[in-house]
């Protein structure tokens, strides 16, 4: 609140995605993205991240939890997750939006 007059609502990351094609000449498109609605109060939950490696179907990530598709990895940890593949490392780290009036209750920092 400015001067008690005034509410200004921030805005947060609430979603953050990574695409990359792994595998060298087979061109196997790796995706990840990680979600705040699927956080719980404890910033945590078991479908934190989601993604694909190739046609193998649609895979879930939650605290703990790793994956590995070709040279893309994806590692979570309590309430952050790592990113990998060749020449960049994405962190994302999950936090409560403290004093929120509405919207999000959770934000993604990168």
């Amino acid at each position: 609140t400015f001067r008690d007059a005034l509410t200004v609502d921030g805005s947060f990351i609430t979603e953050v995605h990574a695409v990359a094609l792994v595998g060298g000449e087979k061109h196997k498109l790796a995706t990840a993205s990680f979600w705040t609605d699927e956080l719980n109060e404890f910033t945590t939950g078991p479908n934190m991240i989601t993604g694909t490696c190739g046609d193998r179907g649609q895979f879930f990530l939650g605290t703990g939890e790793h994956k590995k598709c070709e040279e893309f990895e994806v590692a979570v940890r309590f309430s952050s997750a790592k990113i990998r593949v060749p020449g960049w490392t994405i962190k994302v780290a999950a936090a409560p939006v403290w004093g929120r009036i509405s919207g999000p209750r959770h934000r993604l920092d990168v």
